[in-house]
């Protein structure tokens, strides 16, 4: 990014219902900060399901676990408090956005939708 920040993520598994990642790279917290080593493993659960209407619905649950060794990330952490929870619910706010926005786009163009798990193969 544009703050200097370059994590690589890899699928470590992948079975049905669940998706294991992990990302291992350097995060800069705050532009007046120095880049903070880090690894993070990201759980992924999803079911599919029909509702009471008999329409298809995807229900998902992600898990986020970070491991830094950086004096600086502890200071940051000091300094955040209570809000480093805050910031990692918004991260894993964000990867819930983008999985269901491929359940919308899916939806919405379901034509595509072969040509698009081809490739995922």
């Amino acid at each position: 990014d544009d703050q200097g920040s370059d994590i690589t993520w890899e699928t470590i598994h992948r079975g049905p219902g669940y998706h294991l990642w992990y990302a291992d790279g350097k995060i800069r917290p705050a532009k007046l900060l120095p880049l903070v080593p880090v690894k993070a493993l990201v759980a992924i659960r999803h079911r599919e399901f029909r509702d009471a209407d008999g329409e298809r619905c995807v229900q998902h649950q992600a898990h986020l676990y970070v491991q830094t060794d950086s004096k600086s990330a502890a200071l940051v952490t000091r300094m955040l408090g209570s809000t480093t929870q805050q910031v990692a619910e918004q991260g894993l706010a964000q990867l819930q956005l983008f999985f269901s926005g491929l359940s919308w786009y899916l939806e919405r163009y379901p034509e595509r939708a072969a040509e698009l798990l081809e490739e995922m193969e």
